[in-house]
């Protein structure tokens, strides 16, 4: 498939690794706010300790372009079905753009890895 299907190839495996690396919470999280703070410690984790996740997410801050922008969205696919797979009926406090503060957490997230990482 040429260099579109090795990255949509490397997309995948990351996707793969992001889903495995999140471990399930224990006990599962009994509210919407657990659900994502259980979320953003095992994404700085992640990031921490997986070396190929961490310089991907890097390369994609460095270099955003169409080689970077399908290994975003599968990042974000993995992040995504580890919530779906998690929140059962949990549901975010009414009045909360939750998509927009959960950007934020995991943008934060990241950045604090990535960092940690370079120091």
């Amino acid at each position: 498939g040429g260099l579109d299907g090795l990255v949509a190839a490397i997309g995948e495996t990351l996707a793969d690794r992001v889903t495995a690396g999140l471990t399930q919470p224990d006990p599962p999280p009994a509210s919407y706010a657990a659900l994502i703070e259980a979320l953003l410690r095992r994404l700085f984790d992640l990031l921490v300790q997986d070396a190929l996740v961490r310089r991907i997410a890097a390369w994609e801050l460095a270099d955003p372009s169409p080689l970077t922008l399908p290994l975003a969205a599968a990042r974000s696919a993995g992040l995504q079905q580890w919530v779906a797979a998690m929140r059962g009926n949990l549901a975010p406090p009414a009045g909360i753009d939750a998509p927009a503060v959960n950007a934020l957490l995991i943008g934060g997230v990241q950045q604090f890895a990535l960092a940690a990482a370079a120091a």
